[in-house]
């Protein structure tokens, strides 16, 4: 026997040094010597290395010869389904020999959304299903143990494999309900944490038109009728395609049962301490002279500084949950635009009306080719939060379904960087009083993003009206480049007299961003500005005077050539500037540099 456990050891460090021909050397030896029993240790010992990392080639060694064991197999395709860089040359081999392990096997592929590989399983082990469900310390079938039910389904291809995955879950063919009739299979999966990556992908919206319903007659119904033949086909899913998007006339919003009729808000919360919640603006002329208490002792901030929370977006009246819920589903067939409250209709609202109301609206005319682009969409629709939230709502589960956040900040500065960060600032900025963004604004000042800064001063012509307590602003390197960029100025007076002193959170090692800071009406922080002859001798002292070579190209070549008199000046001149520049100068620079600026240009 010690002979034997020093051949598995040779086999185990072949494999780990890559020596596949090793391998192939040793184990026809192993197995010409070894018991029945020693062979059944050995193959069961080397399926714990199915999992690893190994080459194909080590793999092929390993198993062509000696048979993986259910295990083996198992850990091979569960580090595959894990994993989706390891090598899959050998699923094959490794498939074929699955046996009892087959059922844990089908719910990593499920959980991983690997249906393919999952039909595959099916097809070739139909004894083992339809397969038990043994929650103990985890989600088992018979004595293995399924490993990927934390993961994310990663491994999909589209929406209709998520939509497969969930539909072979719900087959009582393939998984058995538990003896309370529930398919816990299903709630392993029903997990909104675990099916983000999922949700992200199906997060496209339908670009066709949304139905408008007036007088009780519908128009532009296409996407409703394409949504109820969805529902009629389904067989697990029907209620998730419970409800239509309509513009409905507002006066006719009671008429219809069951109807979701979403609104635009913004609402603000104020104070650290027990945050007041304030719907709609109409009060800001109020608030912002208000006083907020803080989180701690007795004192108060008053207005814009006591701002906490800004949300924008639609609202109903439902239970939060609900309202995440269906505005998930709402999600699916409109805009980010339509989902801020952006949209308006005069007269109408946005709503989702029961497919079942159908029955009692008159149907306007259909349009084929707009019935068409809605029955393709509807069939790669597939609302999983809609299904998880449907599955796990009468269990002990939480209800967590996240509606997307489209605009949403924190404190004043928070709302500046935010309204500047959406695609959609335009009509945001019109939600706001314009007291309120200037309030901000200087309660702020330049600690908010470049880009709000940039759209302040192009918006309402604001620029932070001075440093702070310190006396200086901060910058780094990219936020001066992108203000120069924009054209943005940072003079410190509408004269253009007063530089704004600009500290550099690292100094920069070339004078292009001092060159920047300089023709923008800044100054750099503790830099006196010299005179042209002290920045022409400081540059002949010393090289590496980036501040200086900046300041000079700054000034311009013609300033510099007039003071420009010894031949270290001139040498200085003629390294800093372009030849266009120079040119702009000639006639200040004596013969012998024109000569030099000449047959510069002429490539000599």
């Amino acid at each position: 026997m010690t002979d034997f456990l020093n051949f598995h050891d040779w086999v185990s460090e072949a494999a780990k040094a890559n020596r596949p021909e090793v391998i192939e050397g040793v184990l026809p030896a192993i197995l010409a010597v070894a018991s029945v029993e020693e062979i059944r240790a050995l193959t069961r010992n080397l399926g714990y290395m199915a999992d690893k990392n190994f080459s194909d080639d080590v793999l092929s060694a390993l198993f062509s010869r000696l048979a993986p064991t259910e295990m083996g197999a198992m850990r091979f395709m569960t580090s595959r389904l894990k994993d989706q860089d390891l090598s899959r040359v050998h699923m094959d081999m490794f498939l074929s020999h699955l046996g009892e392990a087959a059922g844990a096997c089908l719910l990593n592929c499920l959980y991983s959304g690997e249906y393919e590989l999952a039909q595959r399983i099916l097809r070739d082990y139909p004894s083992e299903f339809p397969l038990e469900v043994i929650t103990v310390r985890g989600i088992h079938v018979k004595d293995y143990e399924v490993e990927c039910r934390g993961d994310a389904m990663s491994g999909f291809q589209g929406p209709a494999d998520i939509k497969n995955c969930f539909e072979m879950l719900l087959d009582t063919t393939v998984v058995a309900p538990s003896s309370d009739g529930s398919n816990l299979a299903l709630y392993w999966m029903a997990d909104a944490d675990k099916q983000k990556h999922s949700l992200e992908c199906l997060s496209g919206h339908f670009d066709g038109e949304i139905p408008v319903l007036s007088g009780n007659v519908l128009s532009s119904p296409e996407l409703a009728l394409a949504l109820t033949e969805a529902r009629d086909a389904q067989v697990h899913f029907k209620d998730i395609y419970s409800h239509f998007p309509v513009w409905v006339h507002t006066s006719e919003v009671s008429s219809y049962e069951g109807l979701i009729a979403f609104r635009s808000e913004v609402q603000t919360s104020w104070g650290a301490k027990d945050p007041q919640t304030i719907v709609g603006l109409a009060q800001y002329g109020q608030l912002r002279v208000s006083d907020f208490p803080v989180r701690y002792g007795n004192e108060v901030q008053t207005g814009i500084k006591a701002l906490n929370a800004v949300d924008v977006g639609l609202v109903t009246d439902l239970p939060e949950w609900e309202h995440n819920l269906y505005h998930r589903y709402l999600e699916h067939f409109v805009p980010d635009f339509t989902l801020l409250g952006l949209e308006k209709r005069p007269g109408m609202t946005l709503a989702l009306i029961p497919l079942d109301a159908l029955s009692q609206i008159e149907i306007s005319p259909v349009s084929t080719g707009s019935l068409s682009t809605a029955l393709a969409f509807v069939e790669d629709l597939f609302p999983l939060d809609v299904l998880i939230n449907r599955q796990i709502q009468d269990r002990d589960f939480p209800s967590r379904c996240e509606k997307k956040v489209l605009f949403s900040a924190t404190g004043a500065i928070g709302l500046l960087n935010t309204l500047a960060g959406s695609p959609h600032k335009e009509s945001l900025y019109e939600m706001f009083p314009k007291q309120m963004i200037q309030d901000a604004f200087s309660f702020a000042n330049f600690h908010v993003s470049t880009q709000a800064l940039i759209d302040l001063d192009k918006r309402y012509g604001w620029k932070p009206e001075a440093p702070d307590s310190r006396g200086f602003v901060e910058m780094d390197i990219k936020r001066i480049q992108e203000l120069f960029d924009a054209g943005y100025e940072l003079w410190a007076d509408d004269a253009r007299t007063v530089r704004r002193p600009i500290k550099f959170k690292q100094y920069p090692d070339h004078g292009l961003p001092i060159l920047q800071l300089l023709k923008m009406g800044g100054s750099v922080h503790g830099q006196v500005l010299p005179t042209i002859e002290v920045a022409l001798r400081n540059i002949t002292r010393r090289d590496s005077a980036i501040f200086e070579k900046a300041y000079l190209q700054y000034l311009g070549p013609i300033e510099v050539a007039k003071v420009a008199r010894t031949p270290g000046d001139w040498s200085t001149f003629m390294a800093i500037f372009s030849q266009d520049e120079k040119q702009t100068a000639l006639e200040l620079i004596p013969t012998k540099r024109r000569e030099e600026f000449f047959a510069g240009d002429l490539g000599l």
